[in-house]
């Protein structure tokens, strides 16, 4: 459009039409510091076309878009853009849809009509889900671990656009930064949480092995999933609370696979959430491979990354031995041992906010000296198991419903066993279970053609799914049916649902 060039130049600046500015954030730099003031003077710099522009227009409007964190503050924004606070208005979105909002994006976008229940909201993520095919997105869905294949390809689809925009960093290199970073959070407190420019800094020179400089600055100062501290200042900190357990799952797993020397005596003070524990728990193999490198780690005093594999581990396999690891002084978000064999494991001094006994079996387990919000599996403290020692310290017991429960129950044995099936494929951990897993803890009352038939039915009615899997079949719940199965295990006969008419 060279010809129409001057033209236009000459209409916009006569204040003939409303002008659009995106992406301040993507303007480039010569140089980076970790100096807060050597910042801020970096990207005014860099920002002397945009206030060029911007004194120029006039008139009919002015809409400029960009990340929020890029500057340390409002007052910094305004300076860098010249604008006057008095002169213009400051809009933020929000930082996600709601689920009405993803469902009408998604209805205009794609043929997908599925929104996960897992799936975060974020506009990128919701662009990114549209993209893809209703087969692959109905095979992440069913899939145990598909939340977690479907954050991987997100972090690769977002590290892979900040190099389309900067291509000074590849998308590995952005990625690994991040990993790094999310990382390096867990030595701060979760209420003292920041990021330095020094540990930014730090953070690609550990990465790329040069420090920082010329384009590459500027990808630093606008990473994504970071934002501001409060309302000024230089440092960081993540702002998307789900990406940041996301990474540190990998990070977690990446430093057990290598046997990482750096983390052995790091002091890591915040654990891994559930998220995080179910990244981790998808790498965590079914072999101990990893129980050297842990005990390492607890002998050098990182007790942090030794809970929170042993909660990854229990969360993904139903028999652990934990060859006498000791951990001691952590803490561990949700540990759950139901439906588990577990053995040779001692936790002492550790913050518990749920653990989960519940149809569970122990071999020289021990527990003590711990804190622990609530015990779920048990409804007071004289029936907690043998392993628990008298140090321990209990705010609330949760009883519910369990498989060995079950038996005492004055009911028929294929009504019973309809209860185990709904008991383990819907209220117990994890979104998948092994068909071999169905039958355990319920072999006293369990009615083969009574679970055969209600499983025929459950499939035929899409309440749950099947696949194949390295040594059978797995079934996974579909979890919007998970309010009519409560109801069937709360209410039973009194449900009056066909599932329970039909093995009654």
């Amino acid at each position: 459009m060279e010809e129409y060039a001057g033209s236009v130049l000459k209409s916009v600046r006569s204040g003939n039409h409303p002008v659009l500015l995106d992406g301040f954030d993507e303007i480039g730099s010569q140089s980076w510091s970790g100096e807060a003031s050597r910042l801020e003077y970096i990207r005014r710099a860099s920002l002397q076309g945009v206030r060029d522009l911007i004194e120029n227009l006039s008139g009919a409007g002015l809409l400029i878009t960009g990340r929020e964190h890029y500057f340390s503050s409002e007052v910094e924004m305004l300076m860098c853009l010249g604008l006057n606070s008095n002169t213009c208005t400051i809009l933020r979105c929000p930082e996600e849809f709601t689920r009405e909002e993803a469902k009408a994006y998604l209805s205009r976008t794609s043929s997908n009509a599925t929104l996960p229940d897992w799936l975060p909201r974020k506009p990128l993520v919701c662009q990114l889900l549209a993209k893809l095919d209703v087969a692959d997105l109905k095979l992440l869905d069913d899939q145990a671990n598909g939340e977690v294949e479907f954050f991987e390809s997100v972090l690769d689809a977002i590290c892979k656009r900040e190099t389309r925009i900067h291509a000074a960093l590849d998308s590995e290199t952005i990625k690994r930064i991040l990993l790094h970073l999310a990382q390096e959070s867990r030595l701060q407190t979760d209420s003292a949480e920041s990021l330095t420019p020094e540990q930014i800094n730090n953070a690609f020179y550990q990465v790329t092995g040069t420090t920082p400089i010329d384009e590459s600055a500027v990808l630093l100062q606008r990473l994504p999933y970071l934002g501001r501290v409060g309302s000024g200042g230089s440092d960081r900190i993540f702002i998307d609370e789900y990406a940041k357990n996301g990474l540190r799952g990998l990070a977690t797993h990446i430093a057990i696979s290598t046997a990482d020397k750096d983390v052995l005596a790091q002091r890591w003070r915040q654990p891994l959430n559930d998220f995080g524990l179910r990244t981790l728990a998808h790498k965590v193999p079914s072999d101990n491979s990893a129980l050297k490198y842990l005990k390492q780690c607890t002998n050098y005093g990182n007790h942090q990354i030794a809970a929170d594999y042993v909660a990854a581990k229990v969360l993904a396999h139903n028999v652990c031995d934990f060859e006498n690891l000791i951990v001691d002084d952590a803490s561990i978000v949700e540990l759950n041992f139901s439906s588990s064999t577990v053995s040779r494991l001692t936790l002492l001094n550790i913050d518990f906010r749920l653990l989960v006994i519940e149809d569970s079996a122990f071999n020289e387990v021990f527990i003590d000296d711990c804190i622990i919000e609530v015990v779920d599996g048990v409804s007071a403290r004289n029936e907690l198991p043998e392993m628990f020692g008298h140090n321990c310290v209990v705010s609330d017991y949760r009883y519910a419903l369990t498989t060995a429960s079950i038996s005492g129950l004055n009911l028929s044995n294929s009504q019973k066993t309809l209860l185990a099936l709904l008991k383990k494929l819907f209220f117990q951990r994890g979104s998948g279970r092994k068909e071999e897993a169905l039958l355990r803890g319920a072999e006293a009352y369990w009615d083969s053609g009574a679970a055969e038939e209600a499983i025929a039915f459950m499939l035929r009615e899409g309440i749950v799914t099947k696949r194949k899997g390295d040594s059978g079949w797995v079934y996974s719940p579909q979890r919007k049916h998970t309010k009519r199965m409560n109801l069937i295990v709360e209410k039973q006969k009194q449900s009056g649902d066909v599932l329970w008419d039909l093995v009654s």
